[in-house]
């Protein structure tokens, strides 16, 4: 009797005993038996005689574009696949990939494709398994040299020239995966003018203009930290400005993988090779920190982070956008050195004039009239833009609560019940996580004096 537990197998004795049977030899006796028998398969394809090679190699960020590539190749140049047959396994690995943030396909990640055009038959084997480069070996007899050389050229330039990522939206991880971005608007940012304007200008427009600014000299990288307490409006203006960038390719860091050093010089190499292209890392301070206070142990990704950012190799056509809620912890490679972070923005809690602006475009889904949103402009002074969000959308769960039927065309308040949606915000930012308390501090009001009354 056979059983598996925990990587190794263990076999039953005469006496009932069991006994560990080294599963690394398993393994290797089970890829050397796949290796026969996928040697065996490719020799049936191409016949007999001396056989040449040709490979595809590239970096494990673009294992699927290779596989994409070559699927694509064969499609377009008119190739037939015959059979199909495992690498690691008897039978082939199939994955979805994504080509787009509404399109994938199902295509072999490990195995060999049997293809044939014109009495030229070729093996194509794919292994990609996105912790190492993606490679695709195409194997064919020696008498069809070219045909193997032109079937790998043809794929590089697929890779080279239609290129799934460029100029689009993505998460950077282990796989990429494209971002859904749309609902946000750059008009819906509620910042001061001049502020909103730096900050297009330094990002989105620089990128524009980038060409006119060469032939002064400027280098075609700039780096903005965007500095500001919780829940001021970092994200939402990055979102935005995710959704501007047309033509652009955007990627944002993964925040759970930033103190891996080969991350942080895949991600900007990544972002080279598609350049023009934003670069987006939140919360910089997680591994940005300054190593005079904070020690030294995530030193190794913040070297990488100021090498990617302004080292020996120059950067071109990249602009690095990140985040901080304490400006004051980072170090001063990055706070205090242009080239690197050349602008610092500051997000402010909002004045008067962009509270009123931000409360107006909440009340395009929570409609409340003039009065109403009056009373609210004055009452939020001092709140950041999420806990003015969160007093709006409260008292709106408040109304469906104590309501029933569709929609009116204005929600009916009392002063008293805006009262206590707003003293159930933590001003403090204390709880920086969500914004806000539940303290349960709710009073009424059902007899206080109405804001306004409207059909």
């Amino acid at each position: 009797m056979a059983d598996k537990e925990e990587g190794n197998y263990f076999i039953e004795d005469e006496d009932g005993n069991e006994s560990s049977v080294d599963c690394v030899n398993r393994r290797q006796q089970k890829e050397t038996s796949a290796q026969d028998r996928l040697k065996a398969l490719i020799k049936r394809a191409i016949g007999k005689g001396k056989a040449v090679d040709s490979t595809v190699i590239v970096p494990r960020y673009y294992s699927e574009l290779m596989i994409w590539a070559a699927y694509r190749h064969i499609e377009v140049e008119g190739w037939k696949v015959n059979r199909t047959a495992g690498y690691h396994e008897p039978s082939p690995d199939y994955m979805d990939i994504n080509i787009s943030c509404s399109e994938k396909q199902n295509l072999i990640r490990n195995g060999t494709l049997v293809i044939e055009r014109n009495e030229v038959s070729l093996a194509v084997t794919i292994d990609a398994d996105f912790s190492n480069n993606g490679i695709m070996l195409v194997t064919g007899a020696a008498r069809d040299k070219t045909a193997v050389e032109e079937f790998t050229a043809g794929v590089n330039k697929i890779i080279k020239e239609q290129n799934f990522y460029r100029g689009k939206k993505v998460l950077f991880h282990a796989r990429v995966h494209f971002l859904e971005v749309s609902g946000k608007k750059w008009d819906d940012v509620i910042l001061d003018g001049q502020t909103k304007r730096n900050l297009y200008a330094n990002t989105i427009g620089f990128l524009s203009n980038r060409d006119k600014i060469k032939e002064y000299g400027v280098p075609c990288k700039r780096g903005v930290l965007l500095v500001g307490e919780p829940g001021t409006g970092k994200t939402l203006a990055c979102k935005a400005l995710l959704a501007k960038a047309e033509g652009i390719t955007c990627v944002l860091a993964s925040v759970d993988v930033m103190d891996n050093p080969n991350y942080l010089q895949e991600l900007f190499e990544f972002a080279q090779d598609l350049s023009p292209s934003i670069v987006f890392i939140e919360d910089i301070d997680l591994i940005a920190q300054e190593r005079e206070i904070f020690g030294y142990s995530r030193g190794s990704a913040l070297l990488t982070l100021l090498s990617v950012l302004d080292g020996i190799e120059e950067k071109d056509g990249i602009v690095t956008i990140a985040s901080t809620n304490c400006k004051d912890t980072l170090d001063k490679a990055i706070s205090k050195r242009p080239s690197r972070f050349d602008r610092i923005i500051y997000f402010l809690k909002p004045a008067l004039k962009q509270r009123a602006d931000f409360i107006a475009l909440l009340c395009r889904t929570v409609p409340m009239d003039a009065r109403t949103r009056e009373y609210l402009v004055g009452k939020t002074e001092g709140f950041t833009p999420a806990q003015i969000q969160e007093v709006v959308y409260g008292l709106a769960m408040a109304y469906c609560e104590k309501n029933e039927g569709s929609k009116p065309e204005c929600l009916i308040f009392s002063k008293q019940e805006v009262d206590n949606a707003i003293d159930n915000i933590d001003r403090d930012n204390k709880q920086q996580s969500i914004g806000f308390t539940l303290n349960g501090n709710h009073k009424g009001g059902d007899g206080a004096d109405k804001v306004s009354i409207s059909n």
